[in-house]
């Protein structure tokens, strides 16, 4: 009986023994772990804070404006500013006279990712650089 209860003292690491501290890789883990959850919990914070995914924000630059054989092609480049993704976007184009509308085009977009571009283009009869080219995002779909 005495060499088991001197056997369970030997097992069993005193307080101020080096085997009681957990190893060092232990600590480092746990950081990790830690830096890891802290990350997590700021960024969801940081999105509920600032509403930054909510709504897409689309933005049109005419790319160029050139003659083909269909009429008169102005090439646009779109960009979602937002992290949202906008699917089905429809994008109108107008050629204006004064207050008068001469000539409209529409472009649809399938999928426009958070933070990305897209380009395409549309065709116009008249010649766009002749009038005031206005454009209007007029709806989206949420994925």
């Amino acid at each position: 009986m005495a060499d088991t209860q001197h056997e369970q003292q030997r097992a069993r690491p005193q307080a101020g023994s080096p085997e009681a501290a957990p190893p060092f890789w232990e600590w480092v883990a746990a950081g990790a772990g830690l830096l890891l959850v802290l990350a997590s919990v700021g960024v969801l914070a940081y999105y509920a804070w600032t509403g930054r995914a909510d709504l897409p924000q689309p933005e049109v630059q005419v790319v160029a404006i050139e003659r083909q054989p269909a009429g008169w092609l102005v090439a646009v480049r779109i960009h979602n500013r937002a992290q949202a993704t906008a699917a089905a976007l429809r994008l109108t184009g107008q050629l204006r006279q004064g207050p008068d509308v001469v000539e409209e085009r529409g472009l649809e977009l399938q999928y426009l990712p958070g933070g990305s571009s897209r380009e395409g283009g549309v065709f116009f009869s008249r010649d766009p650089r002749l009038h005031r080219l206005e454009w209007a995002f007029e709806s989206y779909e949420r994925p």
